[in-house]
This record gives structure tokens, C-alpha cells and sequence, in this order.
């Protein structure tokens, strides 16, 4: 007598593991071969939430907020620029343009009384529009050919690389982006890695140009004729063509050209700013802006030589033979300022004179003292130096500590200081005379740190703890421990790893990730598997909970591995691991509360969590192939429960309604969340119009009076669109894998959290593992109402299925699914 199967119920508690690596029969009826668009939370499987685009601000267009000045190429750096006095901002960027997001209703940007940018909404100075701007601009024509950006915050900075442009930082308030000149002036042509430790910014595998080639970079082009100035703030040349620059500044065939925005500097060692070039009669006209002319000396300026700036000096350099790499190389900034390295200049200056004139125009200085009108003390702009050392300048050969009385706001060529030089000293010869910020003189920054070990290159580096773990191309992760000495800023320990499989092969999927002092570790994609590293073992072990799933992101990050990159979630409580490219899934989810894995579809590009900038709670943000910012559509928040009623009327718009509740019961913050009727109908709100009044998508509740409502922090849609949220199990033969089996009732339990959605079930069956076929579909309606069972008829020795929820504004929960089956008499003459 053939033994009869028992009813089987599965629970998500009894596997509930994505195991796409696995044949599907290992995977069984209790884990999962696709599990898309669902996560598990608690004791039941529930539908991933959706998106909205970027809407922080109810008063901005909503495309405004969602594409940075309309962008459409594809996203690769979401993150966010804090500030010690708790000011956050979001900047969004792609290969090319960086933007920060000014559209938050508490913080404004403005000029300040000095002419500064700050953030202060009850300054004096011009602000910006938020209505019309939503995104700034921070920094454009970047390298097309950069990596991935990388950001990290040191300070009040967020500093970002590209590896090919000099790294640039924002800070919160500033209406730009600035390079880092003083990585320039040491030579650094472009940065493979940075870091943050401790409050330093770490610059790692640096290609640094040559002595001759950087001299060359930095050198002002002079010009060919004498100029004079006059009181209209204008220069004249004695001859030349009146309507080509390039005359004043020929450079070989090309030619120069003197155009608005470069300055110029003059044999008095004053300098001015071009604002507008021109033609006339008696030669070339250059426009200068009178209040940038150095005004801390009263001579005027004379005829004689002028200079112009290289306008190449600070940017992209990748002239080949003219610098060498040197990936095993580590340079630290200051401590909390990682806009400075320590850079040094070349200066001379005569005996007894108050003047120093620089071999070249270096932008570091001015950012460093503050041009001080009356020939006063020096005040600090940035909160760095206000003295500098010139080395020989001081008696009998010393170095000079001064203070700088008068410079250029943002570039200089000299400067005055407030003591006279009391040894003659010049900028080129044996005795070279440098000059340096006296903080920085003795001080760490700018001091190599070479990882040589076998040659490799420095892929990556994380804070882990009080050390930070440096990761090589090649098998062996080093240990860093800060020591702050001068000349050995850093001491490093050395770890081989015996399996090369296990360095990390994917730049951009390091994560830190936590659990007490020994249970902190980081995480990281290797070469064909993801590693934990601790500093209890200090060895890399593999992670058991996604090798089952893993196979999914090695497949998908191959293809492009600099554009593979990892974020994390703390709304589910996951790390996502996405990858560039198309297809069904576009980033691997690993859940660490729960262990479990899931994939995605939605086209994640780049990713962070953020800080709300105003409120301070959670957010997760992505960057989308279109150039769009998207907000993953979970609060952290709790369900409301208003004492009010709501009635539903038409917006005007097709599937939008106008919600107006009984009372107030709505803010600005209720966008992106759902409201779920008495009827059970749902809508996603859209747009906020008072505190009784907001727009939703959705249609209106199945009845014609008020009625109760409950806010959920979430939504189920993808900017109106619906999604496929799809779980497929794999096969079981409920204990009798040579005998064909008929399903005689299938029953899905829904939790009691579950909507009123409709969820579409596939079963396929197989009389071997790996030939599985769709025998019936069917759809079931309204599970929570308890039209949740059904009773297909099919054959096999193995069961399978598929669910899947399609559309938007339909969460659904599963809990449990439970399968009746009967041993199929094989010998009846229906088989014939």
C-alpha cells in the first residue's frame, strides 16, 4: 500500500532563503529560486516596498527636486555633506556634474555681509531661490573619463573622488565645489582611493608628476608687450591686434588666450582678475575688476611685464612620461581639514623688504589668511593657519614665522607679510626658500606612507574600529594604527592572505558593518564570493548566508566590476550590492537582521542612506539610469491613526484623487506615505495641499460617506508605475520523490497585517528536478478576505510554484503556504 503524503505547511521561519545557486530541488518548496521585490520581516514574507522621486519640498516642482538640472545620464554618487552644527545637505552627481539639493523648507543658502557663501537663513547677504533653483550646481566639465565617484566625510568636508580629477570638497554652505590645490602643489596629479581615519583625510594610490613637467604646469605664461593700467580698471597693450588676446600671450602656435575668469599678475607683485577682453584702437582691452586689484599697497600699477595664469595649473593632468604611479602610496591631510596636505611653494623675496614673490600662482594661500585691508593681523577663513614659515628668511639664515598682511582672495603670486626678511632669499639655486603655513611645518601632513609590500596597488581602505584596514590588489590587507609623529604619521602591520580569492576584487563594495568590538567587521565582495574581516581573526571568512545566492551579483558586477558598488538600507536593515546593466534584477540584498537574501528590479544605479536635513530621521536615496534621485518608499516612522474621517473626490488628473480629512491630519511629511481606507481601499499621497487636504494616487474608497483612515510609512509604487514583486520556490517532492503526485488544494495564508491585493499563482510540476514546467495559473483575489484557496489538479513528482503581485498600492503578507497532495495511481487507465 503506497503511503499518502500529509498536508505540508511552509512558513518563511522554515527556510525562506534565496537559493538561485542551488538546483531547485535542493532549494525545496520551503526556500526560493527567484525572490524578487519581497523581503522578510518578522514571521512573514512581505512585498518590497516601491519609489517616488525626490520630493523634500512641497513648494518645488517635483522633477526639479527629482533630476539634478535635468539631467539624464545615468547617476553614480547619492550621498550626503554634514556640517558640526548639524547642517546636512544632499549631493547627487554623474560622470561629468556634481549638484547639492537646496530645497529643504528650515535652510537657506546665502551670500553672506563678507561676500562668503554660507547656510544662516537670518543673514544679511542675497539667498538663493530654493522655489527656483532645487538643485545647484557645484561643479561641472569634470573628467568624462572618471570612475565611479567615492565620497567620504572628514570634518565638515564631503570629499569626492574620481580618480582622474583632483578630488574635490564641499562644504555645507558653499556655493561650489573645490578641488584640493594643495594635492596639486605637491605634485599629486590624481588620487586612486581615499579614506577617512580618525579625522584625516588619506589620499592612496597617487600618480605624481614629474619635477620638470610640474614646474612647467605651474608656470605663468608672460606676456609679450608692456601694458598699462588706467583708472577705468582697464590694461591697454602698446601694439598688437586689437581684436586677439592671444597677441599679448602668444604660446607657439595656439596662442594663449586671455579670457574672464583667469588673472593676472604684475611685476609689483599685485594681481588682478580679467572680467572681459575686448578690441580698440590703441590695442587690446582687458577689463579688470577693481576691487579684486590688491589694495593693502597704495603704489599703483606701472607700465611693465604682466602674467598670466595657466589655466591648466589645477586641472586634469594625464600627460603621459610626465608622472609616475605610485599605488602602493599613502598621503594624509590635516586633522579635519582635508583641504590641506602641507604644500610648500617656492618664494623670494630681497633683504629687509615685506614682500614675497612666489614662483608660481598657488591658489592654497589665500585659502588659508584672509586679505586684511588695513595691514592689520591676519584672521583665519577656514579655520587653518594664520602665520607661514619661509624657510632661510629669518636672522642669520632661520626660518621666518610671520604673519600675511595682504593677498589675493583666491590665487596669489606674492604676498605681504608683517615683518621684514632678514636674510636675502631666493626661489631657485641651491638654497631654495619655501613657504609653508606654520601649522603645517612641523606637522604630519604631506608625509608619504608606502605599503610596498609586493608592488600592488591599493584598492581600498575603511575605518575598522580605532585602525584602518588598508586592501591591496594583492593577497595581503594591512593594519594601520595613527600615531600622529611627524615623520611617522602612521604604523602599519602587514596580514598575508593565503588564498588570493579572498582580496577584494570590487573597489566599490567594502562596508563596515557592526556588533560589539570583536563582532565589528567589514564586508566585501572578493573574487567569486563575500568575505567578513574582523580584527579577531584577522583572517577573511566567507559569509554561509549568500553563497547560495551570491552567483547573482558575480555574474551581473563581472561585466563592469569598477561600476559594482554596495549601500546600505537601514529602513529593512539590508546591504544592497547593485551593479550597472540591465536585466530582471539590478542589485543582490542581503538582510542582516535575518540572514536572508532577495534581489530587486529597480533600476539602482547608485545608492546611500541619508539623514533627513531638516527632521534627521532615515532616508535611502538612489540614483536612477535617468539621471533621477529616488527615495526607497519606506519611512522610519510608525503607522498613524488619525481621529478624523476622510472623504475622496477627483483631482482633475487621471488616478489621482483630492483626500480632505474631517480635521488636520496632514503635514509636509505625509508625502510618500499611504493612506488605507475603512473600505480598504488604499492611495499613495502625492502632494500636500493644508493640513485637512492632500493629493494621492489611487482611486477613491468604495463608498460615498467619510470614512476612517489609517497612514501607513510606506508606498507600493514606483512613481505611479506598478512593479512585479515575484517569488518562485523551488521543487519538493513532499517526501515521495519516485511517485507522482496530485494537488488537490492549495491554500496561501496571509498575515493579518495583509491588504486587499491580488496575487498571481503559477504551479509547475516535473517528473525530474531540472525539467519543471508552468502546468496552471490561477488568481486568487482578496486573501485577506479569505478567498485564499484553491483547488488545481496536476500531476508530478514534483511541486513547485510562483507568486507574484503586479500593479501598485497592494502590499501583500504571506505567512504561510500549505499544500495538499494524493499519490497518483500511475497504473489507471486515465494515464493510458
Amino acid at each position: 500500500m503506497t503511503r499518502q503524503p500529509p498536508s505540508l505547511e511552509i512558513k518563511p521561519a522554515q527556510g525562506g532563503k534565496l537559493m538561485a545557486g542551488l538546483s531547485t530541488d535542493s532549494a525545496g518548496l520551503a526556500n526560493y529560486v527567484v525572490k524578487r521585490d519581497w523581503r522578510r520581516h518578522l514571521d512573514r514574507e512581505i512585498r518590497a516596498e516601491g519609489c517616488e522621486g525626490l520630493a523634500l519640498n512641497p513648494l518645488i516642482n517635483l522633477d526639479i527636486q527629482t533630476y539634478p538640472g535635468n539631467s539624464t545620464t545615468p547617476l553614480t554618487v547619492v550621498a550626503q555633506a554634514r556640517r558640526g552644527d548639524g547642517k546636512r545637505v544632499i549631493v547627487a552627481g554623474n560622470a561629468t556634474t556634481l549638484w547639492a539639493y537646496t530645497g529643504t523648507e528650515d535652510t537657506h543658502y546665502a551670500l553672506n555681509a563678507s561676500g562668503s557663501s554660507d547656510y544662516f537663513a537670518n543673514d544679511a547677504g542675497t539667498y538663493v531661490d530654493e522655489n527656483q533653483y532645487g538643485w545647484i550646481q557645484i561643479a561641472g566639465g569634470l573628467s568624462a573619463s572618471g570612475r565611479r565617484w567615492e565620497s567620504v566625510q572628514v570634518g565638515d568636508y564631503l570629499v569626492l573622488n574620481n580618480g582622474v580629477d583632483l578630488p574635490l570638497t564641499y562644504r555645507p554652505g558653499d556655493l561650489k565645489a573645490f578641488p584640493i590645490y594643495e594635492l596639486r602643489e605637491q605634485q599629486i596629479a590624481s588620487v586612486g582611493t581615499i579614506a577617512a581615519h580618525d579625522s584625516n583625510l588619506l589620499c592612496m594610490d597617487l600618480w605624481q608628476i614629474n619635477d620638470a613637467d610640474f614646474s612647467v604646469l605651474m608656470a605663468p605664461t608672460r606676456g609679450a608687450y608692456p601694458v598699462s593700467h588706467t583708472s577705468s580698471g582697464q590694461l591697454l597693450t602698446a601694439s598688437g591686434n586689437p581684436a586677439d588676446p592671444k597677441t599679448l600671450f602668444p604660446d607657439g602656435n595656439s596662442g594663449t588666450l586671455a579670457t574672464p575668469g583667469l588673472t593676472l599678475f604684475f611685476s609689483t607683485g599685485q594681481s588682478a582678475l580679467i572680467t572681459q577682453v575686448t578690441g580698440g584702437s590703441s590695442g587690446v582691452i582687458i577689463s579688470l575688476a577693481t576691487s579684486s586689484l590688491y589694495t593693502g599697497q597704495t603704489e599703483p600699477i606701472a607700465l611693465g611685464p604682466v602674467y598670466l595664469e595657466n589655466p591648466s595649473s589645477y586641472g586634469v593632468f594625464t600627460t603621459a612620461g610626465a608622472m609616475q604611479r605610485y599605488p602602493w602610496r599613502m598621503l594624509p591631510s590635516m586633522p579635519g581639514q582635508p583641504r590641506r596636505f602641507g604644500a610648500t611653494v617656492p618664494v623670494g623675496a630681497n633683504l629687509l623688504d615685506r614682500q614675497l614673490i612666489l614662483k608660481y600662482p598657488i591658489r592654497s594661500l589665500p585659502e588659508l589668511v584672509t586679505k586684511n585691508q588695513a595691514g592689520g593681523s591676519v584672521a583665519s577663513s577656514t579655520g587653518g593657519a594664520t602665520d607661514i614659515v619661509v624657510t632661510y628668511a629669518g636672522s642669520g639664515g632661520s626660518s621666518l614665522t610671520v604673519a600675511v598682511t595682504g593677498i589675493r582672495p583666491d590665487i596669489a603670486m606674492s604676498c605681504f607679510i608683517a615683518q621684514p626678511v632678514l636674510s636675502p632669499v631666493v626661489a631657485t639655486g641651491n638654497q631654495t626658500s619655501s613657504l609653508e603655513a606654520s601649522d603645517a611645518f612641523n606637522s604630519y601632513a604631506g608625509t608619504f606612507t608606502d605599503l610596498v609590500d609586493d608592488g600592488g596597488a591599493i584598492i581600498k581602505a575603511l575605518q575598522l574600529r580605532d585602525q584602518i584596514v588598508v586592501y591591496k590588489e594583492t593577497p595581503s590587507i594591512f593594519l594601520g594604527t595613527f600615531t600622529g609623529d611627524a615623520l611617522t604619521p602612521y604604523t602599519f602591520q602587514r596580514i598575508a592572505i593565503a588564498n588570493e580569492g579572498q582580496t577584494l576584487k570590487y573597489r566599490n563594495t567594502l562596508i563596515a558593518a557592526g556588533g560589539g568590538f570583536y563582532g565589528s567587521a567589514h564586508i566585501y565582495a572578493g573574487r567569486k564570493a563575500f568575505y567578513k574581516f574582523d580584527l579577531f581573526t584577522q583572517t577573511p571568512q566567507e559569509l554561509p548566508e549568500l553563497q547560495a545566492a551570491q552567483d547573482i551579483f558575480f555574474a551581473a558586477a563581472a561585466v563592469d566590476p569598477e561600476n559594482a558598488f554596495v549601500a546600505e538600507n537601514p529602513l529593512t536593515r539590508e546591504w544592497l550590492w547593485g551593479w550597472s546593466g540591465s536585466g530582471p534584477d539590478r542589485a543582490l540584498c542581503y538582510d542582516y537582521a535575518y540572514k536572508t537574501c532577495r534581489t530587486t528590479s529597480a533600476p539602482i544605479h547608485c545608492a546611500s542612506r541619508v539623514q533627513h536635513p531638516s527632521r534627521g530621521d532615515w532616508l535611502f536615496l538612489y540614483g536612477d539610469d535617468e539621471g533621477g534621485v529616488q527615495r526607497y518608499g519606506l519611512f522610519d516612522a510608525p503607522v498613524e491613526h488619525p481621529a478624523a474621517t476622510a472623504s475622496v473626490s477627483p483631482s482633475g488628473m487621471p488616478n489621482y484623487v483630492t483626500v480632505t480629512s474631517s480635521s488636520p491630519s496632514f503635514t509636509r511629511d505625509h508625502i510618500g506615505k499611504t493612506l488605507v481606507f475603512a473600505s480598504g481601499d488604499m492611495v499613495a499621497v502625492t502632494g500636500w495641499n493644508s493640513g485637512t487636504s492632500v493629493t494621492a494616487f489611487g482611486v477613491a474608497p468604495n463608498t460615498t460617506r467619510p470614512v476612517g483612515f489609517t497612514i501607513l510609512p510606506g508606498i507600493w509604487h514606483r512613481n505611479s508605475l506598478g512593479y512585479d514583486s515575484v517569488l518562485e520556490s523551488g521543487l519538493g517532492d513532499l517526501g515521495l520523490a519516485e511517485s507522482e503526485k496530485i494537488v488537490t488544494r492549495y491554500s496561501m495564508i496571509a498575515a493579518s497585517q495583509s491588504r486587499n491585493a491580488t496575487v498571481n499563482v503559477a504551479f509547475k510540476a516535473a517528473l525530474n528536478p531540472s525539467m519543471p514546467v508552468v502546468v496552471q495559473s490561477a488568481s486568487i483575489i482578496s486573501p485577506a478576505a479569505g478567498h485564499n484557496l484553491i483547488q488545481p489538479t496536476f500531476m508530478g513528482c514534483y511541486v513547485g510554484n510562483r507568486l507574484t503581485v503586479a500593479g501598485f498600492n497592494n502590499p501583500f503578507d504571506l505567512i504561510a503556504q500549505v499544500w495538499k497532495v494524493n499519490v497518483a495511481n500511475s497504473a489507471s487507465a486515465g494515464r493510458l
